[in-house]
């Protein structure tokens, strides 16, 4: 046969309809995917499209879906939205294969055998299964409401999911994801720095110097995702920002960096004592941030406590050469010694400068393996980058600008001394005034109450003996909290060790979209405690490993078959919140997880009136 460019596309076009009627297995039946092919007297395909947020992620990037008659064909990027800008990561483009996953559960199921092993399930209607569900959580609450919990992972819409059905219910409790995880200690550093629990973003669009301890090709942190996030930073290292990555290894950040400090594992804050040692000592110090957005002129007394008079604390007035509260008109001293009614006070930076005296740089490379002359340089052009007193016009505005950031997700956050490594780089860029400024790191919640009442709170807290909690916050053994599942193998598998007032055989939990076997270790552990909980009921789209072993009934949610939100948009450029509208109609019986919470209140009578779900909705969402 002789090819020509006429019997090529005449090839493709019988190509192309052989897909037209191929199938896919789903479960037992079997789902078209596309449209079979069609007697001439039947409708053409109707080919639309559909707008709506990416499902697999945590980032929720806009996505645009072409569907063939209500089927969806291919999910690409939407155009306009300004966390993906028209693009998206592989797995966000293959999500569709969770769409259409044979493995999905489309029917509620209940197990048939016993927990710990491979489960056995059979079919429930809904009405069935919810209204176990209810029961459960019912006979639990009634004997004792610690009997129930709820234990979520990446949740979605946690003003729904989680606080308004908890508190139309009456569970006291949720469970989250707390533990060494991304960006754990990152946001109890800062919350015992800076007054509110938050990861931190550069301002990549302005900064000149960026210390990174991410990835700088994968993942970003909160408003950044796979797509984002490299693209940010090419734009930024085109402008002539430089990165210096401190990572133990080469990959995922320092091939990609203009310096890789090759430091040793789990030896941070050395590095960091260090370089705060050089900012103060060389006078890179924004005072009027520090005066002004800090306690830095707080007065000390020689117990480490703020000198205060009545609920006020002072400051060292330089003008008036006393003691005073602080104000608009007062010259507070950063530095210095003073004596005021026979003690000895400091202004808070000069305990923080006496402190860091030991921990030179010499000091520090023999703890973390840097050359002391890289730490200097490194500290030098820190400081020099931060371009202390200038500021730039942003929006209209004029604002301060320190250019230079820290990007810290991962890595840093995991080793045994992370919490206090985090506050010591975060104390460094508070010295360099840059938190919060144009070019600096930002926090990503700014609901900020003042630190010192944070920590007031923590020093008046009482250590239980006894625990409320199944992971043991608030006790002698985790006084500060602890408020993760990953914890709960040293409870339920010791309740009489820890003096648990209450047997986890007599426990309803609810767990949304979590497998705990995967998540936690050990996992021999975690499968024995699991598997003692006398009722667990697991809202997933799968059978995870979780549910396979320990759950008692699998509520099956959509994936992106579903209505869901509200979802935020928010960048550190743009704000907004979004809606995820379903890509098609739901597969078998699936249902959103808006519809599975609010039906099970409806089966415990607590879906109306005042407190109801429908009432603690509204108020979660402000509305």
């Amino acid at each position: 046969m002789k090819f020509t460019r006429r019997t090529v596309v005449k090839g493709s076009a019988v190509a192309g309809g052989a897909l037209l009627v191929g199938r896919v297995r789903l479960g037992a039946g079997e789902l078209e995917t596309l449209v079979a092919a069609r007697p001439e007297n039947q409708a053409a395909p109707v080919e639309d499209y559909v707008s709506s947020a990416c499902w697999i992620g945590k980032q929720d990037c806009g996505i645009v879906a072409r569907r063939i008659d209500g089927r969806v064909v291919k999910i690409e990027g939407h155009p306009d939205h300004p966390r993906n800008r028209g693009k998206l990561c592989p797995k966000g483009a293959a999500q569709i294969a969770t769409l259409y996953d044979p493995n999905r559960v489309t029917t509620p199921l209940i197990r048939t055998n016993e927990k710990g092993i491979p489960g056995k399930w059979r079919q429930a209607s809904w009405d069935e299964a919810l209204t176990l569900v209810a029961d459960r959580l019912k006979a639990a609450l009634q004997k004792d409401k610690r009997l129930t919990g709820m234990v979520t992972g990446r949740t979605k819409v946690g003003s729904i999911y989680d606080t308004a059905f908890r508190a139309a219910v009456g569970i006291p409790y949720s469970y989250g994801r707390r533990g060494n995880d991304c960006g754990g200690a990152v946001e109890d550093a800062v919350l015992a720095t800076w007054g509110d629990r938050s990861v931190i973003s550069p301002d990549l669009r302005q900064c000149k110097y960026l210390i990174c301890y991410w990835s700088l090709t994968q993942a970003g942190g909160p408003g950044y995702c796979w797509i984002t996030l490299p693209q940010e930073v090419v734009e930024a290292k085109a402008r002539g920002m430089k990165v210096v990555a401190i990572n133990p290894y080469v990959r995922p950040a320092a091939h990609f960096a203009d310096e890789w400090v090759p430091i040793k594992p789990g030896t941070d804050m050395a590095f960091w004592l260090a370089i705060i040692r050089i900012l103060l000592a060389e006078g890179y110090v924004d005072k009027e941030f520090l005066t002004a957005r800090t306690n830095a002129a707080s007065l000390v007394k020689e117990d480490g406590t703020l000198f205060k008079e009545g609920e006020k604390e002072l400051v060292w007035d330089a003008k008036a050469g006393k003691a005073v509260p602080f104000g608009p008109e007062v010259d507070a001293a950063l530095t210095g010694q003073f004596e005021v009614a026979g003690a000895k006070v400091r202004p808070a930076l000069q305990v923080l400068q006496d402190q860091v005296q030991p921990y030179t740089s010499e000091w520090a490379a023999g703890v973390c393996g840097v050359p002391a002359e890289q730490i200097d340089r490194i500290g030098r052009e820190l400081g020099q980058n931060a371009m202390i007193g200038n500021k730039v016009i942003v929006d209209g505005v004029e604002v301060p600008y320190r250019p230079v950031a820290f990007g810290m997700h991962g890595n840093a956050t995991k080793f045994h001394s992370a919490l206090q490594t985090n506050r010591a780089i975060l104390l460094a860029f508070m010295i360099l005034g840059a938190v919060e400024a144009a070019g600096g790191p930002h926090l990503w919640n700014k609901k900020v109450e003042e630190p010192a009442k944070v920590q007031e709170g923590w020093l008046k807290a009482a250590a239980k003996d006894v625990p409320d909690r199944l992971d043991l916050g608030g006790t002698k053994w985790f006084p500060l909290g602890a408020s993760g599942y990953h914890y709960f193998p040293i409870t339920v598998l010791e309740p009489e060790k820890y003096r648990l007032p209450y047997r986890p055989e007599d426990m309803a939990l609810i767990v949304d979209y979590l497998n705990p076997l995967i998540t936690s270790r050990p996992t021999d552990k975690v499968l024995e405690a699991w598997k003692r909980f006398g009722f667990v009921a697991m809202v997933t789209p799968n059978v995870n490993a979780t549910a396979d072993y320990a759950a008692d009934v699998v509520l099956p949610c959509g994936t992106l078959d579903k209505w869901e939100g509200p979802l935020g948009v928010k960048t550190l450029y743009a704000s907004g919140d979004t809606v995820r509208v379903p890509l098609m109609e739901p597969l078998g019986q699936c249902r959103s997880e808006t519809e599975i919470y609010r039906d099970i209140c409806e089966k415990m009578g607590k879906l109306y009136g005042e407190g109801g779900f429908i009432d603690e909705v509204y108020m979660s969402l402000s509305l």
